[in-house]
């Protein structure tokens, strides 16, 4: 599954390997195309979003509050509070009024 979910190659790749190294005529695109499913997952540069670093500019700033060290680890109820906070600040920010539920919010 690390393969499948990790790598987007065949749950069975290594295996799939392995068994074309003994074929003297195997190419290593046969070998791609036996371990590979489809296209390889595509990585975008700079894909963090700009709440995203808010939120860990808080969870940052809270730790130095509470004098722990930058990369410290944040109950998990803080992190929620904090990630509702930026989540509430940014979208009265953003339509001039506050969420009609929490799912709207969550959307």
């Amino acid at each position: 599954m690390l393969a499948l979910f990790g790598s987007g190659h065949h749950p069975l790749a290594a295996q799939r390997a392995e068994a074309l190294e003994g074929d003297p005529g195997a190419t290593e695109q046969d070998v791609l195309d036996a371990v590979r499913l489809g296209r390889p997952f595509k990585v975008y540069a700079n894909d963090v979003s700009p709440y995203r670093i808010e939120v860990a500019r808080r969870l940052e700033a809270t730790n130095a509050d509470a004098g722990r060290p930058r990369e410290a680890a944040v109950s998990i109820e803080e992190r929620a509070r904090i990630r509702t906070q930026v989540g509430l600040e940014w979208f009265r920010r953003d339509f001039g009024r506050a969420p009609l539920n929490q799912r709207e919010l969550a959307g």
